[in-house]
């Protein structure tokens, strides 16, 4: 039902072991330096419209794209409204509880989840078994989120994304290669993001755009409101049977 994409990073509870990494200094410090502006940016919004295949019983693969609007205000709110092809949901958490609307099924559910975004997104992840989109940029520490199983890594140089001037990394893990785009201006914020499951026949990947940063968001009432439909159906999420794209870490 509730078809939540694992797209990068997350926060977990599990011990990870560390390990042995081959990885571009530049590129390192370079990913360090985003997730640092984006740990120590109180407020932000963003778009992204994304695009992800999904490989048939027949091997062909298959592109579906979405528009989704996020926003964060640290410690503890965060609001995305997803609206694609195979998916119309929000998501929504304020300090204390989590709400997931999925519009297709006129259904939602609540938990609460008292903390911080950090403690949300470990509640999803290890007792739902659900992973927030894009989980990775907006967790306490992206960098610790985003780099903790790579492999190796390397810079590839300066590259345009929409007229803008990035630096372009790219990334191997034992499952998936992924490349991020950061623009190499003033605010380092992710412009363009690629994933390639090397795991799956016929390595589909995910591609997402970033755009229409606000740097810093005005706090608005309503952007973290769930806005329920009424006759919507609550569910128990604990409960629930979610549909999970295999996550890249």
């Amino acid at each position: 039902m509730f078809a939540l994409m694992a797209l990068v990073g997350g926060v977990s509870a599990e011990i990870r072991a560390p390990i042995q990494t081959d990885v571009d200094s530049m590129a390192a410090e370079t990913l360090k330096h985003m997730a640092g502006y984006l740990a120590g940016t109180r407020s932000f919004s963003f778009e992204v419209y994304d695009m992800v295949d999904e490989v048939s019983e027949r091997g062909q693969k298959l592109q579906f794209s979405s528009i989704r609007r996020m926003n964060i205000m640290r410690p503890n709110h965060v609001a995305i409204a997803t609206d694609g092809d195979s998916l119309r949901e929000r998501i929504v958490f304020d300090g204390e509880r989590l709400t997931i609307v999925d519009y297709d099924q006129n259904a939602f559910g609540v938990v609460d989840v008292p903390g911080s975004i950090d403690r949300m997104l470990d509640y999803a992840s290890t007792t739902l078994q659900m992973t927030i989109p894009l989980s990775g940029f907006i967790a306490g520490d992206p960098y610790e989120a985003m780099f903790v199983e790579v492999d190796s890594g390397e810079y590839l140089g300066i590259h345009n994304v929409d007229g803008v001037a990035c630096h372009h990394l790219a990334f191997r893990q034992v499952d998936v290669d992924w490349q991020v785009w950061i623009d190499a201006g003033l605010k380092p914020v992710p412009r363009k993001l690629v994933v390639t499951h090397k795991d799956i026949p016929s390595e589909p990947q995910y591609i997402a755009f970033f755009r229409q940063w606000r740097i810093p968001s005005e706090y608005r009432e309503e952007d973290y409101v769930p806005s329920v439909p009424s006759g919507a159906k609550e569910v128990d999420l604990q409960a629930a049977s979610p549909v999970v794209e295999k996550p890249i870490r």
